[in-house]
């Protein structure tokens, strides 16, 4: 899965992060501390100390060191993840790297005005039905776009002030997701719930 970044921004509590890993994809969650000291045990029993390092509840597992997060209301980073376990995720603060390395955002001109939907499903505990939620963003500006029509077969639900979208009680098996907005390209997907 491809996130197009729009910048880099400071670490806040509370902040809504996503990020994309090698190993466990894509993760939400919130930054849970900011400028905080971790002791992180490596291989051969050594410990080291990490310093002004913010702390999100967001999945990682080996693998996926090296992961930029990004806040889901401006998709700006505002660090990379080095640490991390089932239930919460480290991260150093992009200020620092930007202190000492020349990174810039490389952003490709898209030859079309299209936006891509970034949908996250996630299973009802004790049941087999799912709930498909998700953001609809434009590649050129990489903002929300609110009031997009968004179907899901034969549903269809209208996008928030923050391009958000959200479909309750969907059965597994394949559905036709379909977004359309004037000024852009209609856009459809087959996706897949269940095994």
């Amino acid at each position: 899965m491809d996130v197009p970044l729009e910048g880099f921004t400071e670490p806040e509590l509370g902040m809504k992060l996503g990020k994309v890993g090698r190993t466990t994809g894509f993760t939400t969650g919130k930054i849970t501390a900011v400028n905080a000291t971790i002791k992180v045990l490596y291989g051969g029993g050594k410990v080291v100390t990490f310093k002004e390092v913010f702390i999100a509840d967001v999945l990682s597992r080996g693998g996926d060191s090296g992961s930029p997060c990004f806040s889901l209301d401006t998709y700006e980073s505002p660090g990379i993840l080095f640490a991390g376990s089932e239930t919460h995720s480290a991260y150093t603060d992009i200020r620092h790297c930007t202190n000492i390395w020349p990174i810039e955002l490389i952003k490709p001109e898209p030859k079309e005005r299209v936006y891509t939907l970034l949908i996250e499903l996630v299973p009802k505990e004790q049941s087999e039905d799912w709930i498909v939620k998700g953001s609809v963003i434009s590649v050129k500006t990489k903002r929300p776009i609110p009031n997009v029509e968004v179907s899901l077969d034969q549903r269809s639900v209208i996008t928030d002030a923050s391009g958000r979208f959200e479909f309750r009680e969907v059965p597994p098996g394949k559905h036709l997701v379909k977004a359309v907005c004037s000024g852009y390209e209609p856009y459809e997907k087959e996706i897949v719930l269940g095994d």
